[in-house]
């Protein structure tokens, strides 16, 4: 089904995508109606969607797909994804004593949550893939890039932030400075993406007010 219907959360991804591509304003994305309309424009019309609680940034790598029918692009994202899982499960097999085969059967035990991945395009896979690389990095002694790597995870999604306090504790400064470069690249590109009110208005919560109930459509 993911391969011939588009279901929620691609069509948010690419949605967004398309709407950064054509350069319309980031505080708009957060309005459910306004938003919505948008995925109704793009070709998603039965869909129901949003861009809440996104990053500005989070649309980034599918912004080259964005010029591809909404299918389409699909399909290069799950052949995308695919090469993800592999090569996730390569760099694991490098890093431990399992073989491949054995972290397969391991990653299986998450069918549940691969199989939904896959259904809905959704940006999981692709997130393990830089954090596997972060600690393929790590593990080879590259801290810089595996920091820069887990900046450009808290940037798409959030979830590297923590780390830093980490390497801050470990003392382990290029690893703090990669994830500080990575995110102030990140934070530049939002930037000429965007603009600096729209991302003030970002940072200031009002994407999470624009998702009450009781905020009042764009007109």
């Amino acid at each position: 089904m993911g391969w011939t219907r588009s279901t929620t959360d691609f069509p948010n991804y690419y949605t967004a995508a398309v709407l950064a591509r054509r350069g319309l304003p980031l505080r708009h994305y957060y309005d459910w109606t306004w938003f919505q309309r948008q995925m109704n424009f793009a070709g998603f019309e039965p869909q129901l969607g949003g861009y809440i609680p996104q990053t500005p940034v989070t649309m980034l790598p599918l912004i080259p797909l964005s010029w591809l029918p909404p299918q389409d692009a699909k399909r290069v994202w799950l052949l995308l994804n695919l090469c993800f899982l592999v090569t996730s499960l390569w760099m694991l097999t490098t890093m431990t004593r399992f073989s491949m085969a054995e972290v397969a059967i391991l990653m299986f035990l998450g069918y549940g949550a691969l199989h939904t991945n896959f259904l809905y395009g959704q940006y999981y896979i692709f997130l393990l893939f830089l954090l596997t690389w972060a600690i393929y990095c790590f593990a080879r002694g590259s801290f810089f890039s595996g920091g820069a790597l887990l900046g450009a995870v808290f940037a798409l999604k959030l979830y590297g932030g923590p780390f830093i306090l980490y390497f801050a504790w470990k003392r382990q400064w290029r690893a703090v400075a990669g994830l500080v470069a990575s995110g102030a690249g990140f934070a530049a590109v939002s930037l000429l993406l965007f603009g600096w009110a729209d991302n003030v208005y970002f940072l200031g919560g009002s994407p999470s007010r624009a998702g009450r109930h009781d905020a009042r459509p764009l007109q």
